[in-house]
């Protein structure tokens, strides 16, 4: 058995692969659907090859994510399938071995995983983080269809409008405006749902000043109410294209992250539930990851890059001080020391914002 990263000449082998497991006829295929993950020109994904036949593949994404001032290293993984012939044969173990043995040595700190099956819980890959669930089921005022307001199906020339306010989120996968058009047209998880993609804007005196990125149902969807995926501008008017929304589809569910400003506009009106974030995440390197959240950490607090440092770390645990306090923790708890609203360890450094594993980006 050969596991290496795939040729070009060999992704569509990948593409018919992936559609056999996850797509019916009535699906677009997974090749459109997600365009990063099945690229010829820069793949970075891994198979398994018996007899020159792939067997088995994991998409892999490289993503920058700006948090404040920071820029993590990160990847995702993705559209892992293998042929019911090979399954049950570690098969899948060795190439998440080698995939980690790779962005270790690219720089990364985080893997981002789409899924939370044994595979990856075997392998130190953790639930982490929380989000909010809102269900949009009414409209607390009427919108206002006038020249001052007007909220509307986006166009390509509201583009460069909507990428700015996408730009001003403090949190955000790092995108070109080019590659955010691809995403928007892709649909890669609304089109799980066999939904079609589109952007809403509200517009007041010729400005966009909100956008909202949502699945539409279409006919054989899976799913009757809108997907949100993405969102940006002053809260207020996001939740105006929401309940815009809720008046043509009815009520519909919004997964808001625990950091999000819209939270406190969606709370005045619309009950919500905490939930965790979907899918695991992978700590590359724990020191790393720490250097590279330092710029958003000393916004914070003041010389707090002399002040926190990762001890040492192996397999099992690690040891993180701060200000002359140290705590071991297993990777388990060093995520949720991190990444969840709930955890007091450092309350004054953690907990740190991660945005959406469930929006445009997802692999």
């Amino acid at each position: 058995m050969e596991i290496r990263r795939l040729t070009p000449s060999e992704m569509e082998s990948a593409i018919k692969l992936s559609d056999k497991t996850f797509r019916k006829s009535h699906h677009q295929s997974m090749g459109r659907a997600f365009p990063l993950v099945f690229s010829t020109y820069n793949n970075l994904s891994f198979g398994a090859f018996h007899d020159s036949k792939l067997v088995s593949f994991f998409g892999l994404v490289p993503f920058e994510i700006n948090i404040g001032n920071a820029q993590v290293s990160a990847f995702s993984i993705g559209s892992v399938c293998t042929d019911p012939e090979y399954r049950g044969k570690g098969i899948a173990s060795a190439i998440l071995e080698k995939i980690y043995q790779y962005i270790d040595e690219a720089g990364a700190s985080l893997l981002f995983v789409s899924g939370d099956r044994g595979l990856y819980l075997r392998n130190n890959c953790f639930h982490f983080g929380a989000r909010n669930t809102f269900k949009i089921d009414k409209a607390t005022y009427e919108i206002e269809n006038g020249e001052s307001e007007i909220v509307r199906k986006g166009t390509l020339g509201d583009l460069f409008s909507v990428f700015r306010l996408r730009q001003k989120k403090n949190v955000r996968y790092e995108t070109s405006v080019s590659e955010w058009l691809t995403l928007l047209k892709a649909g890669g998880y609304t089109s799980i749902f066999n939904m079609q993609q589109e952007v809403y804007v509200m517009e007041e005196k010729g400005e966009i000043t909100a956008y909202v990125v949502a699945g539409i149902p279409k006919e054989n969807s899976m799913k009757t109410e809108p997907i949100i995926t993405e969102w940006g501008g002053e809260p207020s008017n996001v939740k105006s294209i929401l309940e815009s929304l809720y008046i043509e589809f009815k009520a519909f569910e919004i997964k808001v992250p625990w950091h999000d400003d819209l939270n406190k506009e969606l709370q005045k009106d619309y009950e919500f539930h905490s939930i965790r974030n979907g899918g695991t995440i992978h700590i590359v390197k724990a020191r790393r990851l720490i250097n590279q959240i330092l710029p958003y950490l000393a916004d914070k607090l003041p010389r707090v890059t002399e002040k926190l440092s990762v001890e040492f770390e192996d397999i099992r645990e690690l040891k993180l001080n701060y200000k002359g306090e140290s705590i071991t923790l297993t990777h388990k708890e060093f995520i949720e020391t991190l990444f969840s609203p709930e955890d007091k360890g450092f309350p004054n450094l953690f907990p740190i914002p991660l945005p959406s594993t469930e929006g445009m980006e997802y692999v």
